[in-house]
This record gives C-alpha cells, structure tokens and sequence, in this order.
C-alpha cells in the first residue's frame, strides 16, 4: 500500500489477515519508513479522499484498468512473442517468451522494448525470475488519453522487436 498511501512522500504499510498480522512479537513488522508525522498527515489526507463515496480517481482507476486489459489481450492475440499477461486493474504483467510452445522466457525481447520505449518517451520496467516481464502500474491521476499515447509507444515497440 505505501506507495499510493503516502501521496509521493515516503511511508510504509503493511496489510494482512489478522493471524499472520498478530503473529510476529510486538514491533516485529516494521519499516523504514514507519511513523514519519508528515508523511502520515499525508496518508490520512489520502485515505480521507479515498473514503469519498464517489471518488474520481478509483473510478478512474477502474477505467484505465480496464482499457489496459483490453489492450494486452489484442497484444495477446497478435503478437506471439506474448506468452502471458496478468494482473488486476491498472497493475498488470506482460510476460515475453520466445515461443508458446515452449514458454521459454525471452529477456532480450523485454529488453529491447524497454529500450525502444524509453527512446519514444515511455518509462517500462522489465521484471520476474528471467527479467522477461515488463510490469505496468500507471499513476491513477492519469487520462485515458496519456494512457492511449503511452501503449502506441509500446505497441510499436511491440512491432519493432517482433521484426
């Protein structure tokens, strides 16, 4: 949770059923940044947005979510240098393998549109065990339209390392 918690400041935050939460002795989950008076005016700011019933940015949330599945799964469809994509809503995986058959991860695929991206404006990260996973978590405050903008990138990215 930390960092959309802290609104861009520094804070940690740590949740789970309360067994796992309440087994470690008192003081035994922590963080490096626990406890800073600013940041957490800021979380409580946070939260507060969060609580509203009708609050534009997890609708927004929702909405970008949705578009970014859509569009994975087109890419899933055309591009067979996508092995997998997963995840919920805005925050999602896309895995590149060097075949279906064989799922066998493609790091150099994943490194070359992290290139090609970063080189058209785009910031992607590439993850997981074999660094084939590009990771998507886009900020929640951004349009539909910088989204849109964004995949174009990628997608001819896409294009370009399938060549």
């Amino acid at each position: 949770l930390a960092k959309g918690l802290g609104g861009g400041l520094p804070i940690a935050a740590v949740t789970g059923r309360a067994e796992i939460m309440d087994a470690p002795i008192e003081g035994g989950i922590g963080g490096t940044y626990g406890g800073n008076p600013v940041a957490c005016a800021s979380a409580l700011a946070v939260l507060s947005i969060f609580e509203q019933t009708q609050n534009p940015i997890i609708e927004n949330a929702r909405r970008l979510g949705s578009a970014l599945e859509a569009k994975h799964n087109e890419w899933k469809n055309r591009f067979d240098l996508i092995g997998d994509v997963r995840g919920l809503g805005a925050m999602r995986g896309m895995e590149l393998v060097k075949s279906r058959n064989t799922r066998e991860p493609h790091p150099d695929a994943a490194k070359a549109l992290v290139r090609y991206a970063y080189q058209n404006g785009v910031i992607l990260l590439s993850a997981g065990t074999y660094g084939n996973v590009i990771r998507f978590l886009m900020p929640l405050v951004m349009s539909e339209e910088q989204l849109r903008e964004g995949l174009a990138v990628i997608e001819r990215g896409l294009e370009n390392v399938t060549q």
